[in-house]
């Protein structure tokens, strides 16, 4: 930056995965369907909220309100004397006619489907669900908010894995069928920085975090 260049404070939102679930483990599809955290998914909320409180102060959470994220961020909103704001838009994408189905399943009863489920265009709607478009659609009239709400501030919201997939693709201006190589595992942290001068818009910082969940034996 040159000399006298005004750079505006940040916004700083965290995302995080819910903790693991007991679908997470036999490998099903969830969506807008539940499934409870298992001990495993209870200590990683742990661990992270620990972290959380360590490094950073936070201004607000927010949560999808399906319940393994709603009892994630309550979970790590311990401590802080934050209240937590459950939002239907940060909700996983509507896998319909595939949700409590693993892939072996969904192959055996839905082949076409299936693959325009993983090889479609963004604008592909599941039977019964969502497009990872509408999905996005969503997604930007939350996000969108954030700044203009806290601005300055760190927010943290609690997701789902398939949702901060599609935003964070949003974020680096992919469009949201893009295969990627990241992971994006159960209390994974990533961070996105928000700010209005002088080059307006989101920045990615960092996706996927999990050294402290490695540091802990809880992957």
């Amino acid at each position: 930056l040159s000399v006298g260049t005004k750079v505006s404070p940040f916004t700083r939102v965290l995302l995080v995965r819910h903790g693991q679930t007991e679908w997470n483990v036999q490998g099903r599809f969830q969506g807008h369907m539940d499934s409870p955290l298992t001990p495993v998914g209870v200590e990683q909320a742990r661990v992270t909220g620990e972290r959380l409180r360590r490094a950073f102060q936070l201004d607000a959470i927010y949560s999808s309100d399906l319940p393994r994220a709603a009892q994630t961020a309550k979970l790590l909103a311990e401590g802080t004397g934050i209240g937590v704001t459950v939002d239907e838009r940060l909700r996983e994408r509507n896998f319909g006619i595939f949700e409590g189905k693993n892939f072996d399943e969904m192959r055996e009863t839905h082949p076409i489907e299936f693959d325009l489920m993983r090889n479609g265009g963004g604008d592909y709607v599941i039977p019964g669900g969502e497009s990872k478009l509408q999905v996005l659609r969503r997604l930007h009239s939350f996000i969108d908010e954030i700044p203009e709400q806290h601005e300055g501030k760190t927010v943290l919201l609690v997701s789902h894995g398939g949702t901060l997939n599609i935003m964070m693709k949003a974020m680096l201006h992919l469009p949201p069928e893009t295969a990627t190589n990241w992971e994006m595992l159960n209390l994974n942290l990533s961070q996105l920085i928000h700010r209005k001068e002088p080059h307006p818009g989101w920045k990615v910082r960092t996706i996927g975090d999990v050294s402290h969940l490695e540091a802990a034996g809880l992957i």
